[in-house]
């Protein structure tokens, strides 16, 4: 890794471990094994790191949830491996999950930044928007909706990962199928 990956790894380290408001510089300093100079050359704040750290996080997720993306998919389809995407992001990049959830209610990143629709969640919230047009989904704020479905499967998985619950292989379908029936109206018996 280079000196900056280093310095990004070794902050994503520091603040999931204890808190976005207790990272310092001084702490990353030992932790990454350089020296203030070499940080200051690459983020001339604090803040601009957290920033950087948040940003490129982001964009990792963004990769995650949009590849093999097929959007002439039908609905449920596009929905089920979002949320696939999104249970794999969550298992394999636990801490990046952590920071980016702290980061968001977190005065480091500019409400600006915070509210700016990603690719991965302007995508969310297109497929919410095309399954209320369609009368599929129940009319709800699709911000709220996409809190809402993403809490639910975060939540199972954390539940599976802190042995508050037996993890089995069928939860995740069943949470995705739980999420998939709080937003879309129930199919119509003939």
């Amino acid at each position: 890794m280079s000196k900056r990956e280093d310095i990004l790894a070794a902050s994503l380290d520091l603040i999931v471990e204890s808190g976005l408001h207790a990272f310092s510089f001084s702490k990353l300093f030992a932790r990454a094994g350089v020296g203030s100079g070499t940080v200051y050359h690459y983020f001339p704040s604090k803040e601009e790191l957290v920033r950087s750290l948040y940003r490129e996080t982001a964009a990792l997720l963004d990769q995650a949830l949009l590849s093999d993306y097929d959007p002439t998919a039908d609905l449920k389809t596009r929905f089920t491996l979002i949320m696939r995407k999104m249970a794999t992001f969550a298992l394999d990049h636990g801490k990046e999950l952590e920071l980016l959830n702290a980061c968001n209610h977190s005065s480091y990143i500019p409400l600006e930044l915070r509210q700016q629709a990603t690719p991965a969640l302007q995508l969310s919230l297109d497929l919410l928007a095309e399954g209320q047009a369609s009368g599929q989904f129940v009319p709800m704020e699709p911000m709220m909706a996409v809190s809402m479905i993403s809490g639910a499967l975060l939540a199972v998985i954390s539940g599976q990962q802190s042995g508050k619950f037996p993890s089995r292989a069928d939860q995740l379908d069943q949470t995705i199928e739980a999420c998939w029936r709080a937003i879309a109206f129930p199919a119509t018996e003939a």
